[in-house]
């Protein structure tokens, strides 16, 4: 089971791994309401497709880095493009002949947002609110930060 916690940082819930891709990074949980532990969760209705994005576009990373709950930053899109491409940045870090990382056509949105450890999972939102990907992992090399595309929440909530 996984907690959550309302960004008021007051009220808190139990949610339940539903769905996950550990070749994508990305999972589902769903809020399970229990007495004291009953909050009000909305569901993400705008996902973002991949091919919309653009580099230079706005973007806003939303994480809890060092336990700031709800902090958020702004950036841009830096680089679209698949873990494929990306891990010669990693130095093969990314994808491996075993197949034990990312699948090599996993999608990633590489922005300027500041992101930090405990920002993992965080949503990336264009600049109408729309969830265009999960904050994944930061570059110490390249300065820059990179997300998980939200094509990738679709698929997983859609068809597997």
């Amino acid at each position: 089971h996984v907690w959550v916690k309302t960004i008021n940082g007051k009220d808190w819930a139990e949610a339940k791994l539903i769905k996950e891709n550990v070749k994508k990074d990305v999972c589902i949980i769903k809020h399970q309401p229990k007495g004291a532990f009953k909050i009000s969760m909305k569901p993400a209705k705008k996902l973002i497709s991949f091919s919309k994005l653009k580099k230079g576009n706005f973007v806003r990373a939303m994480g809890s880095p060092g336990g700031m709950i709800g902090h958020t930053s702004t950036g841009d899109i830096q680089w679209l493009g698949t873990a494929e491409a990306l891990d010669r940045n990693f130095e093969g870090a990314l994808i491996d002949p075993e197949g034990l990382n990312f699948d090599k056509d996993t999608k990633f949105i590489v922005h300027s947002a500041r992101v930090h450890q405990g920002s993992s999972g965080g949503p990336l939102f264009d600049d109408d609110g729309g969830i265009i990907g999960l904050n994944t992992l930061i570059s110490y090399t390249a300065a820059e930060n990179v997300a998980v595309s939200a094509d990738h929440i679709k698929d997983l909530l859609y068809n597997n």
